[in-house]
């Protein structure tokens, strides 16, 4: 799975934040990275082609693509 360069972290990390940054960013803009099997990765949902992926480890939400 390769993510998006964007995380929220911290105070923004809330699944209703990382809804609306899966709903209105420009996700072409943004570089992804390969991720080499992070764990405590949970799925939360998708909107416009971008999966949310929840780090219960981190307390932190990343973006993936639904094609990669």
């Amino acid at each position: 799975m390769k993510l998006y360069n964007h995380i929220l972290e911290g105070h923004s990390a809330t699944l209703d934040n990382a809804i609306l940054h899966a709903k209105h960013i420009d996700w072409q803009s943004i570089d992804k990275t390969d991720n080499y099997s992070l764990p405590y990765m949970e799925y939360k949902d998708t909107y416009n082609g971008i999966e949310i992926w929840y780090n219960y480890g981190s307390d932190i939400y990343l973006f993936t693509d639904v094609n990669d």
